[in-house]
């Protein structure tokens, strides 16, 4: 970026855009640490950015537990050992139509 960008046409806008960046830095709370001492921004970004690190672990985590899941569920689908698994070498009964007789 040069520096012979041009202005904005509304420069009220543009000034109060200066007085809230700077004002909310100077202005913001002071974070403590739980000993009392106060929090600096370098230590407070590394807190961001291993919360979102921590949060990307936790959601890929889940994820694969899921894909997991949903495997093993689809495998006991079709497997002997689920509830919805036909039984096997076990002889049908025939419909009670087939034993009744003709009546001729």
């Amino acid at each position: 970026m040069s520096e012979d960008v041009s202005q904005p046409v509304d420069d009220a806008a543009a000034t109060s855009f200066e007085d809230v960046a700077t004002t909310s830095f100077e202005d913001r709370t002071q974070v403590h640490a739980h000993d009392g001492e106060p929090v600096s921004d370098d230590m407070a970004s590394a807190a961001a950015v291993a919360a979102v690190v921590a949060i990307r672990q936790v959601a890929l985590a889940y994820a694969a537990n899921q894909a997991a899941a949903l495997d093993q569920m689809e495998t006991a689908k079709h497997d002997r050992a689920g509830f919805n698994a036909p039984r096997r070498n076990v002889r049908r009964r025939l419909p009670q139509a087939w034993t009744q007789t003709l009546g001729r």
